[in-house]
């Protein structure tokens, strides 16, 4: 299971500050990686968008057919959402991470 923390360091970095300077926060667990970033014109249109794919490759080197996207409101509570998704995703693709772990994606290439 992702713990919270992982997602971003809430409470030590202040993840919406960060991702106002870095547009993006990635990581991985287990074969599954994630890119969360905002998206929206404004402050009021703003949303979190998440996505995970597989490794090895990062966001921009994996192709599209193996991304999953999710969006979530621009909070806290959005952020709370993004872990339970996370998650759920890990679970729910349990395959998918494991294959790239053994290298599946490796013998796509």
């Amino acid at each position: 299971m992702i713990e919270r923390v992982e997602v971003g360091h809430m409470q030590s970095y202040n993840l919406r500050d960060r991702l106002d300077v870095t547009k993006r926060y990635t990581g991985s667990f287990r074969g599954m990686r994630f890119l969360i970033r905002p998206v929206g014109d404004s402050k009021e249109e703003a949303r979190f968008e998440a996505c995970v794919f597989p490794e090895p490759f990062n966001y921009e080197h994996t192709v599209e057919e193996k991304k999953t996207y999710g969006t979530f409101p621009y909070s806290e509570e959005g952020l709370d959402q993004i872990h339970v998704w996370l998650n759920k995703m890990y679970e729910e693709r349990q395959k998918d991470w494991k294959d790239a772990l053994d290298g599946g994606m490796m013998a796509e290439r």
